[in-house]
């Protein structure tokens, strides 16, 4: 391709930059009656590729944003292949004299080994990975059908089939939960629900808890969160009706609830809860809790209440590294919360397919309610199932087949090598912040944001107040800007116009400090191209 004349380009940035502008400016103005800000963002990140490829077709990998927002994974940016224009980048960023041996067509140099990730995880319909996966549903179908059992029937008691159930279960026990009940006349774990992903479970949650206290008591359930949390989770159980409280952490530390903070808010006066909403590996801060302090605030929540349910969210706790997901396993299970819990899990993230509906509920029985229908004591389990017969159950027939079939087709260490190109990302995206923010202008804590290594471990040496990421699908940076809110989506926004980086202003999960990138639909080249420093350093180190 003959080069562009610098004049030439420079107005087609201009242009880009108006285009960009243009949109965000409309996204800014109506995000504030949105129905569910998150999406709308990333319908506005859509928008901006949309028209960037019909003003630039020929070259527009070169004005293209970086959308990382939603977290969805895309098996395209596994592996992608080289264009034109990125060839020109990469020579353009090596050393002097240095050997180039990148050409069209090539793999993306910094993904190179996990070319074959999106064929071995089974997104990418040519390989076959995937045909086993459709072959063996096709094999699931019609051992049903010779069976005589009615894929297509329904059923207002369905749990799920058997297999996706103790694959749920094996999950949880993995990390130290209590052995599934297993029904001894039909050798099926039947403390476990299938769901349409781990929202849900979260929805079919909320329903039976809202009916439990509303047919018992009259009243509607005092569900209790922290902010900064998924706001999506809790706006459903506004939706479902609970009365929903939250308690700020987002000036804590590590923003997530401790046990003083919430013994404060129950001392102000504030509603005792029925039901507190937690997730140990937490989107959007990317990170974990502490252990000790989780054991504590759960400890201090039976105290107040010594009848609490707690709804743990569990959609990230295998993609952090085991050992620490073991210790927060049984930080729960010694606290006794395990008993009065319902584990709303989701398996999506860890099978690389966030958009796919692959979750379940699991509950390990414990304390009693009185049910008022007919005056006699029932544990959650019962309640639960009784939400199937009140309600339609939130169940696919295809997603469970699926999620048999990916389970048995997709080897273990397979999804290791995905979390490692998900760290990688995060690292690459923290390294070109740091380059294209050089004065901290945008973002104050750069430097003490920590990703886990390579091999899934925390660096040795630590920086002060080490803010420690290890969910790898996220990056949360602290943004540098006045905290009254308009001020601050006007700075992501900026953020956005000038950087060409578009992520989700933390405004939508509860956080007016911080903006959440995701790492899942965008490659490591097309971060590090953001920053000619950084791609360098990354071509050096990887020669």
């Amino acid at each position: 391709m003959p080069s562009i004349e610098p004049a030439v380009r420079q107005v087609e940035k201009i242009r880009a930059k108006s285009i960009i502008s243009g949109i965000l400016d409309k996204t800014f103005l109506d995000l504030s009656e949105a129905a569910n800000p998150l999406r709308f963002i990333e319908q506005a990140a859509v928008k901006i590729h949309r028209e960037l490829f019909m003003e630039f077709v020929d070259r527009c990998r070169d004005y293209e944003p970086l959308r990382a927002t939603i977290g969805d994974v895309s098996g395209l940016t596994m592996g992608r292949q080289l264009l034109t224009n990125d060839v020109e980048l990469l020579k353009e960023a090596m050393s002097t004299g240095a050997e180039i041996g990148f050409n069209i067509g090539n793999n993306d140099p910094f993904e190179s080994r996990f070319s074959n990730l999106a064929k071995d995880l089974a997104l990418d319909p040519n390989g076959e990975t995937y045909k086993r996966v459709s072959k063996r549903v096709d094999t699931l179908k019609k051992k049903a059908w010779n069976e005589g059992e009615a894929l297509d029937s329904y059923d207002t008691t369905s749990q799920g089939s058997v297999e996706s159930r103790k694959i749920f279960a094996s999950q949880a026990e993995s990390l130290g939960f209590a052995e599934t009940k297993v029904a001894k006349t039909t050798e099926e774990p039947n403390n476990v629900w299938f769901a349409d992903g781990g929202m849900g479970a979260l929805n079919r949650t909320w329903r039976t808890l809202n009916s439990l206290y509303w047919h018992n008591e009259k009243r509607h359930a005092n569900l209790l969160a922290p902010s900064v949390c998924f706001k999506m989770a809790i706006n459903s159980a506004d939706q479902h009706l609970m009365n929903v409280n939250t308690v700020k952490v987002d000036d804590l530390p590590n923003q997530e609830l401790t046990a003083e903070r919430l013994r404060n808010y129950l001392d102000s006066g504030n509603p005792m809860p029925d039901v507190l909403y937690l997730t140990p590996a937490d989107n959007p801060t990317a990170r974990s809790v502490d252990p000790i302090k989780f054991k504590e605030l759960l400890l201090e929540a039976k105290k107040a209440n010594p009848n609490i349910v707690f709804v743990f969210d569990m959609a990230y706790m295998k993609l952090i590294p085991e050992s620490k997901a073991k210790e927060i396993t049984k930080a729960i299970t010694e606290s006794g919360a395990e008993k009065q819990a319902i584990f709303a899990w989701s398996d999506s993230k860890r099978l690389g397919r966030p958009r796919a509906r692959f979750g379940a509920a699991i509950i390990y029985e414990g304390i009693k309610f009185l049910d008022a229908e007919d005056g006699k004591e029932k544990g959650l389990q019962e309640f639960f199932q009784k939400d199937a017969t009140r309600c339609f159950p939130s169940y696919n027939i295809d997603s469970d087949l699926i999620y048999q079939a990916l389970n048995q087709e997709i080897d273990q260490t397979v999804l290791f090598q995905y979390n490692e190109l998900l760290r990688q990302r995060q690292r690459a995206l923290l390294e070109v912040l740091s380059d294209l923010d050089p004065k901290r202008e945008y973002f104050k804590n750069l430097d003490s944001i920590v990703i886990l290594d390579e091999n899934g471990e925390i660096p040795e040496e630590l920086p002060d107040n080490a803010s420690i990421q290890d969910v790898p699908l996220y990056l949360w940076p602290e943004v540098n800007h006045n905290p009254a809110k308009n001020e601050f989506l006007r700075k992501c926004f900026d953020i956005f116009k000038d950087e060409e980086i578009i992520g989700a202003p933390g405004t939508i999960f509860g956080d007016p400090n911080h903006m959440r990138f995701s790492l899942g639909v965008i490659s490591t080249f097309d971060i590090l191209k953001k920053s000619p420093k950084a791609l360098a350093r990354w071509i050096n180190k990887n020669n």
